[in-house]
């Protein structure tokens, strides 16, 4: 992204290259060999070919995770569709240095990118599905992620950016207590092996 949108806005600059796009592309998709040596160890990750951190028991990190993904997903549903209609009352030139003529697409891309993994994760929890707790680590990452994208791309800097970020480094933060609440001697799985009936 840093390379691409350096190239856009200077094709003369001598630090942005959009030849180096797909390097970049690459060293991306390298770090995700360590990033899975880094889940599938992670304390509660199953056994065998699925290697997806799990956790038996919603316990109370769980529950306000949900909340927390409730607010992010109504919040990001409200606003992507303000994009789309009247650009939420921001300038059209804040889309100069983008690829974009108006804010429908980013509002699209709000929907998409915010909304649907927070509310797919909330989905999750709420139903008990086994890859809820994944759902929780990816929807948190996700919400820091999109607001650096936002970042880089808007070249525009407003209080609610670490803000949301903040939200989805606590939603990270309450995955990992609720994993550890599962695997701690007591959790879940210490009261599953004494009551295997249930």
């Amino acid at each position: 992204m840093d390379q691409w949108y350096g190239h856009a806005a200077d094709p003369a600059s001598a630090v942005a290259s959009a030849a180096l796009t797909p390097a970049f592309g690459l060293l991306a998709l390298i770090g995700l060999v360590p990033a899975y040596y880094l889940l599938r160890s992670l304390p509660g990750t199953t056994q065998g070919a699925s290697r997806i951190p799990v956790a038996e028991h919603r316990s109370w990190p769980a529950w306000i995770l949900a909340a927390m993904l409730l607010l992010a997903g109504a919040a990001a549903i409200f606003g992507g569709i303000s994009l789309v209609r009247d650009g939420f009352g921001m300038p059209l030139s804040w889309l100069h240095q983008t690829p974009f003529t108006s804010w429908a697409l980013p509002g699209i891309a709000l929907l998409i990118g915010v909304a649907v993994p927070q509310l797919t994760a909330l989905g999750l929890i709420v139903s008990g599905h086994r890859w809820a707790l994944a759902g929780g680590y990816l929807a948190g990452l996700g919400l820091v992620v999109w607001i650096a994208v936002q970042m880089l791309v808007l070249q525009r800097y407003h209080v609610m950016q670490p803000a949301i970020a903040a939200a989805g480094a606590t939603e990270v933060l309450l995955a990992w207590l609720w994993q550890r609440a599962g695997a701690a001697p007591g959790g879940s799985r210490a009261r599953l092996a004494h009551h295997p009936a249930h």
